[in-house]
C-alpha cells in the first residue's frame, strides 16, 4: 500500500511539473505578445537583399552571445560566434521559431546584405515558415527601431532640426502601423523597405541618436488624431496632395510651391508645368542634383518596361502622350497606343514603371550624369517622343525631383533647418495645421 503511494505521489509530482512547465512557457508567450503589439514595441518584416519581396529561401544567424532558438515548447542553445542556419528544405509552413540571444545582445543575419553590410538586429527575430519560404520577423523597441529608420531614410549631416523633424515623421508613420498593421498573419506592423520606411539599411550614429533622443515620444497630430506622415526625397518645387494616390482630399497635404512664398498654381495645365518646368529657381532645393533631370529611352526599353512591369503584350507603340495631371504637376493619366489598343496609365507606380532608366544615361541638374536606376525619379515630368513612319522610335523624358512629392521633402528640410527654422516650424510648413505632440496627448 505504501509504495502504490509513493507510486502516485510520484505521478500527481511529474504532472504538477508538467503543467507548472506548460503554464511558464504560456505565460512567457503571454508576455512577447503583449510587448510586440504594445505602443512602444514593433513587428518589422525584413525583406530580401534586393528588397524584391519578404521570402528567404536560406537564413543564417550569428551572435556575439549565445542564441537561444525556441521551437514549440523545445528550446536549443547555439554557442556564442557560432552560425546557426535554417535551408528552405527544412522550412515547415505554419512553423515558427522564436530567436533571441543572451544579454540583449545583436542578431546579424549573414544571409542577407545591406548598404552597411550584414545587418544586425536588436530584439528578437521569429521565422516563420511558409510554402515561399521564411518571413523573418523582428521585434524590438520602437524608439531603438527608430535609431536604425531616420539614418536609412535621411543622411546624418543634414542639421539637427532637420534630423529631428524626420524622428518624429517617422516615429508617427511607425505608429500609424502599430495601430493598423500591414503583415497580421505574421504579426508584424510594417517592412523594412520604401513601401513603408527603409530600416537598418545603414548603421545608427550619434547625430541621428541625438535627433530621436530630443524628440522623445513626440509625434505629429491634426485635431488630436496622429496623422500619416508621408516624406520624401527632393521636390521639383512643388508639392502634391493625396490625389497621387486617388486618396481623399486632407486639410494638412496641400499642393504649394516649396519656397519662402508657398504660393498655389495650377500645375493641371500642359502649358503651365513646362514652363515652371523650365524655369523655376525660386524654390528651396533648386540646387539640388534631383531637383531636374532628364534621359533618353528607345522604344524597345519602354516596351520591355510596359511588358515586365504591367504584364500587357505590346510589340509596338504608335502613340505615346500626357494627357492630364494631377495637383502639383503629376502625371495623371499616360496614354499608350499600339495596334488597336489603347492603354490609359492612371496610377503613379505604373506611370513611372513604364520609363526606368536601366541602362540610361540620366543627366541631373547639376550636371552629374547617373548610368541607370531602378525606378523613374518621379511622376512630374514631360515627354518628346520622337517617331518614324508612324512608330515610336525613343523618348526623351524631362523632369524633376526624385519621389512621390507628398508631405514633406527631406531635402527642402534641411535647406529649412539651415535657415534657422526649428523642427516644428518644419514639419508644420509640410503638414498645415498640425501639431507636434507627446505620445499619447
Amino acid at each position: 500500500m505504501k509504495k502504490t503511494g509513493k507510486i502516485l505521489f510520484l505521478l500527481l509530482l511529474s504532472i504538477l511539473i508538467s503543467l507548472i512547465s506548460f503554464l511558464s512557457v504560456h505565460y512567457q508567450d503571454k508576455i512577447t505578445e503583449k510587448e510586440r503589439f504594445g505602443s512602444r514595441y514593433i513587428s518589422v518584416v525584413i525583406s530580401t537583399s534586393d528588397y524584391s519581396g519578404i521570402y528567404h529561401d536560406n537564413v543564417i544567424l550569428s551572435s556575439e552571445k549565445k542564441i537561444r532558438i525556441r521551437r514549440d515548447n523545445e528550446i536549443e542553445i547555439v554557442p556564442k560566434k557560432e552560425n546557426c542556419a535554417f535551408s528552405r528544405n527544412e522550412c515547415v509552413p505554419g512553423s515558427v521559431l522564436h530567436i533571441e540571444t543572451e544579454e540583449d545582445a545583436k542578431l546579424q543575419i549573414d544571409s542577407l546584405v545591406r548598404a552597411q553590410g550584414c545587418p544586425s538586429y536588436f530584439g528578437s527575430i521569429d521565422l516563420y515558415g511558409t510554402e515561399n519560404g521564411y518571413v523573418i520577423v523582428n521585434c524590438l523597441p520602437l524608439e531603438t527601431y527608430l535609431r536604425f529608420v531616420v539614418p536609412s531614410e535621411m543622411p546624418s549631416d543634414y542639421g539637427n532640426e532637420a534630423l529631428k523633424a524626420q524622428a518624429v515623421c517617422a516615429r508617427t508613420f511607425a505608429m500609424q502601423h502599430i495601430s493598423n498593421p500591414a503583415y497580421p498573419e505574421y504579426h508584424a506592423n510594417l517592412d523594412d523597405s520604401i513601401r513603408y520606411q527603409v530600416y537598418n539599411n545603414q548603421d545608427c550614429n550619434a547625430n541621428t541618436d541625438q535627433a530621436i533622443a530630443d524628440t522623445a515620444d513626440m509625434v505629429l497630430e491634426y485635431q488630436d488624431t496622429l496623422i500619416s506622415t508621408y516624406y520624401f526625397s527632393t521636390s521639383w518645387g512643388y508639392s502634391t496632395d493625396p490625389s497621387i494616390w486617388n486618396g481623399a482630399a486632407c486639410d494638412y497635404y496641400q499642393s504649394k510651391e516649396i519656397s519662402e512664398a508657398h504660393e498655389f498654381m495650377d500645375l493641371t495645365d500642359e502649358a503651365v508645368f513646362a514652363a515652371q518646368l523650365q524655369d523655376n529657381t525660386d524654390t528651396y532645393e533648386h540646387e539640388e542634383p534631383w531637383y531636374r533631370w532628364s534621359y533618353t529611352l528607345s522604344a524597345d526599353e519602354i516596351i520591355e518596361n510596359i511588358n515586365t512591369c504591367l504584364d500587357f503584350d505590346v510589340s509596338s507603340i504608335q502613340s505615346l502622350s500626357v494627357e492630364q495631371r494631377r495637383a502639383g504637376g503629376s502625371v495623371s493619366d499616360l496614354q499608350v497606343v499600339s495596334g488597336d489598343q489603347v492603354y490609359d496609365l492612371t496610377r503613379e507606380a505604373d506611370v513611372r514603371n513604364i520609363f526606368i532608366p536601366k541602362q540610361a544615361d540620366i543627366t541631373r541638374n547639376d550636371g552629374s550624369v547617373l548610368h541607370g536606376y531602378e525606378k523613374c525619379p518621379s511622376s512630374y515630368y514631360r515627354l518628346e517622343p520622337a517617331y518614324e513612319n508612324g512608330m515610336l522610335t525613343s523618348c526623351k523624358v524631362i523632369g524633376g525631383g526624385c519621389g512621390h512629392g507628398l508631405g514633406m521633402s527631406q531635402n527642402a528640410a534641411k535647406a529649412l533647418a539651415a535657415e534657422g527654422k526649428n523642427y516644428q516650424e518644419i514639419l508644420t510648413y509640410f503638414y498645415a495645421g498640425t501639431n507636434v505632440a507627446a505620445f499619447p496627448s
